[in-house]
């Protein structure tokens, strides 16, 4: 965290997060690097930090990271972003995960930050719990081709509305909805989101 600040000038926020009070949060690969505990805390906080029709969105090592460290020769000296820089200790990872859906491994000197490798749905399920909130994305390698990208927005499952992308405000401003249609469907949702929070 600390690096965070001093890199990007930003504020170390601690316990102050605040409740109710963001329509977007852009965790972008913290979950990447934290172990199940952790993560599970943070998911909480940013869960209580989103106003009604806000949206989270995290990226996320899963799927891909997984198989393209699997049985991997941790001999070659090329490619070692394969393993994140813990070596052979990436196959521990790569055995969690296959067990449980999370694998998770400190980096050599720093404990509690390192690598985790976990399926999309050990997120979904802790965020999807209640019903305040509804899953509107899921991009494997959405983010530097090895991130997934997820995105949950706060709106109640139960609410019989169109849907929560439509009834929040996604509508332009004078034209027709076709100019909001991209060529596949993460510009398309990408355009909403960006036509809809600007």
């Amino acid at each position: 965290m600390n690096w965070c600040v001093e890199q990007y000038a930003c504020k170390n926020t601690k316990d102050e997060i605040p409740t109710n009070h963001f329509d977007l949060v852009w965790a972008e690969s913290i979950f990447a690097h934290l172990p199940a505990e952790a993560a599970q805390e943070l998911l909480h906080r940013l869960k209580s930090s989103i106003r009604p029709n806000g949206i989270l969105i995290f990226a996320t090592l899963g799927r891909y990271s997984s198989t393209r460290a699997a049985d991997w020769d941790y001999g070659r000296q090329d490619q070692p972003w394969v393993h994140y820089g813990l070596g052979p200790r990436m196959q521990d990872v790569v055995d969690q995960y296959r067990a449980s859906g999370f694998g998770y491994a400190d980096y050599a000197d720093q404990i509690g930050w390192g690598i985790c490798v976990a399926d999309p749905k050990w997120f979904a399920k802790r965020i999807l719990e209640s019903n305040d909130f509804i899953q509107i994305l899921l991009q494997e390698k959405g983010l530097d081709n090895h991130h997934d990208i997820q995105a949950f927005m706060r709106s109640s499952l139960l609410d019989d509305r169109r849907g929560p992308l439509l009834d929040a405000g996604f509508r332009p401003k004078k034209a027709d909805s076709s100019q909001l249609i991209g060529a596949d469907p993460q510009t398309t949702f990408l355009r909403y989101l960006l036509w809809w929070k600007i």
